[in-house]
């Protein structure tokens, strides 16, 4: 049989035709194993990292007795050894069976005739806004030198809505803080401001972590997946990466920028943003209600900057990420941000919803002090963490 050149030729680019195949398809299937295995580990690593438990909730224990009174709130299978949190069970009225309506169960919250179970797929995470005099992140020696938390927020991400929810938590909210001393030694626990807290460790990573306690404590043990402390000194950069943001200015800050003026319509860029989100007038009752009002006002403005700007150049998040590393304190690494990216691929984020934790601001002895609305943000709780059992 003879063999033209021509049919040689063609023989030959077969061959590499069909090598090259088979390397793209080897190489498809190295790239996708990767990202199932980063996912994978992702997803491994934020649960064993979680702070806090959707069977340690304590829904029905803790605070209670500051809720309104009348209230169905019953979590019977719940057993903790301190009797302060001892409940009596009114059979007559409170019982539930098969017949009327869900049995009881680990976890299972019952309120207001209604039953409720946790969402064990939503992603919770700590977002921070550190007022450090140092510009980029800097571990200080402990005592109360970490900075304290000027913005707090919980970024949660619910995958069976396929929605992204803001909670907005006020800085001087009362709550249990842990003291340390220089050494990092625990001292006591008192109760105080919440933004203090992040001041007792060691600005980075312990001081972090006292945070992410002090929240979940705070939210009746609300399971958080991750942290991320930002220096409000990053602010100028943040702002600018999106081009600016326009606001409607909420509070007077003329004395530290002359445009900033209540009222009226100002693009912040550079300087200024930093401005009117950190600056207060601390002369002034409720100045830190007022600024996180802003910071709130800021956030749903640079959100929809955000996005647009994410639609012309995909890698901005990561982009943005990466700048921010100097500026930031956070447990997120790369396997648990492809597997967050893979989660929230399919999330409608025109439907974001941002919400203040309701209660009252007062006076102390020397500082302001806010004090929650335990039965507002008990059904806060139940409405984003929990889902109505049918």
């Amino acid at each position: 049989m003879i063999i033209t050149r021509k049919q040689d030729t063609e023989t030959k680019l077969h061959t590499r035709v069909s090598s090259v195949c088979a390397v793209l398809l080897v190489l498809s299937v190295i790239v996708l194993a990767a990202f199932w295995l980063l996912r994978s580990r992702g997803r491994s690593q934020l649960e064993n990292d979680t702070v806090g438990s959707a069977a340690g909730m304590q829904m029905n224990r803790r605070h209670t007795s500051e809720l309104d009174l009348g209230l169905d709130v019953t979590n019977r299978s719940v057993s903790l050894s301190d009797s302060a949190f001892e409940m009596e069970e009114d059979k007559e009225t409170s019982a539930v069976t098969e017949a009327d309506g869900p049995e009881e169960k680990e976890g299972r919250v019952f309120y207001k005739g209604k039953a409720y179970d946790f969402n064990k797929d939503i992603m919770t995470f700590l977002v921070m806004g550190i007022d450090q005099r140092s510009e980029t992140v800097q571990e200080q020696t402990e005592g109360y030198n970490g900075g304290s938390a000027d913005a707090i927020f919980l970024v949660v991400l619910n995958p069976h809505i396929e929605k992204v929810q803001i909670i907005a938590i006020d800085r001087n909210t009362m709550t249990d803080v842990d003291i340390y001393d220089y050494y990092g030694t625990y001292l006591e626990t008192v109760q105080t401001q919440l933004c203090v807290q992040h001041g007792y460790g060691d600005g980075t990573v312990k001081s972090a972590q006292y945070m992410e306690k002090a929240v979940s404590n705070f939210m009746y043990g609300l399971p958080i997946h991750g942290y991320c402390a930002i220096n409000m000194s990053a602010i100028e950069k943040i702002n600018d990466a999106v081009g600016g943001v326009d606001v409607v200015v909420l509070d007077d800050l003329t004395k530290w920028d002359w445009r900033l003026e209540k009222g009226k319509t100002v693009h912040l860029e550079g300087r200024r943003a930093f401005v009117y989100l950190q600056r207060r007038d601390t002369g002034i009752f409720g100045s830190a209600e007022g600024r996180l009002e802003r910071q709130k006002q800021y956030l749903e403005a640079f959100i929809i900057k955000a996005k647009a700007q994410f639609k012309e150049d995909p890698t901005f998040p990561i982009t943005m990420f990466q700048e921010l590393g100097p500026y930031m304190t956070t447990d997120l690494n790369l396997e648990k941000v492809v597997y967050l990216a893979d989660l929230a691929a399919g999330f409608d984020f025109a439907k974001m919803d941002i919400t203040k934790i309701a209660g009252e601001n007062v006076m102390g002895e020397k500082y302001e002090e806010f004090y929650v609305d335990e039965t507002a943000m008990y059904e806060l709780i139940l409405d984003v963490f929990y889902e109505e059992v049918r």
